[in-house]
């Protein structure tokens, strides 16, 4: 690949803006981990979250722009016009999609991810039952549904009938793990909940729909997460492996590459993933990515 499509895929992989053209909840990326283009759907544009995590590009303490009440009669609007617009020009007109391989620009999946943890949207089934729809309006596009969440909600009934509907046809869950001990979770999370309630929940999950570990691996004040942590973490995937292997798919290791929210976090380098990728590949059967 020229030097200068490397630079402007690496340009892409860190554009991960939530605000396109004149859509609110509807934003197109180019995604590392997809492949190709996903079509993200923030149901958090005021920036609610559950997690505070020092790694986030959002800045929640800036205060959220204006923005419309989120309704799915306007995401159901928006979603019309993103697929009419990606069938029309792949989303080309819009420097962010300049110079990026025709390979690229593939449209993979609908992603409900954003400013904050989407199941805290109350109309989160709605939403899921809105995208199982699309799906079987364009049968031709396979297009896959995804939900990235760091899981501190997924036992709720509400969270739980989503979930259903969302897997039933190429759907699947991506789940955070940023940590194996609880001094590293807080420092990861910065949130009022216990790492033992998210492994929880991910096993839980992973007995009854398809899901995807993510683990952002990074330095706070310049330090990596320790071996004694590590080996924690890849105790808990273990839990959650045999909780249900099959329904485990992937394990994905990424790191910082946007802008972040605080100074005190930083990037790894990419060998430390793949070490650790590595590693963990030799102790546990399961597919494990660094992106």
């Amino acid at each position: 690949m020229p030097s200068n499509a490397i630079e402007r895929i690496k340009h892409a992989w860190a554009d991960h803006g939530r605000h396109f053209g004149q859509y609110q909840f509807v934003y197109p990326v180019i995604s590392r981990r997809a492949g190709g283009i996903s079509l993200g759907i923030n149901l958090n544009p005021d920036l609610v979250c559950n997690f505070d995590c020092p790694y986030c590009q959002v800045e929640r303490n800036a205060g959220a722009e204006p923005m419309p009440a989120f309704t799915t009669e306007g995401l159901r609007t928006e979603l019309d016009h993103a697929i009419g617009h990606w069938i029309a020009n792949k989303f080309t007109d819009s420097p962010r999609f300049e110079g990026i391989s025709p390979e690229q620009l593939d449209l993979k999946d609908i992603c409900m991810s954003g400013d904050g943890e989407p199941t805290l949207e109350p109309g989160f089934p709605e939403v899921c039952a809105l995208l199982r729809e699309l799906q079987d309006a364009l049968p031709d596009l396979n297009l896959k549904l995804t939900l990235i969440t760091n899981a501190t909600l997924l036992h709720q009934e509400k969270v739980q009938a989503g979930l259903k509907i969302l897997t039933s046809l190429r759907g699947e869950i991506w789940g955070k793990l940023d940590a194996g001990t609880e001094d590293w979770f807080r420092t990861m999370s910065r949130s009022r909940y216990k790492l033992d309630h998210i492994e929880s929940n991910l096993c839980q999950t992973v007995q009854k729909f398809p899901l995807r570990i993510q683990t952002m691996l990074c330095t706070v004040n310049g330090a990596p997460p320790s071996h004694a942590e590590l080996e924690a973490w890849a105790n808990r995937i273990s839990h959650i492996y045999q909780a249900n292997p099959a329904n485990l798919l992937e394990v994905q290791l990424y790191s910082i590459i946007r802008r972040t929210s605080t100074s005190e976090v930083g990037p790894v380098p990419p060998e430390f993933l793949e070490d650790v990728a590595a590693w963990l590949r030799a102790k546990i059967p399961v597919p494990v990515g660094a992106y």
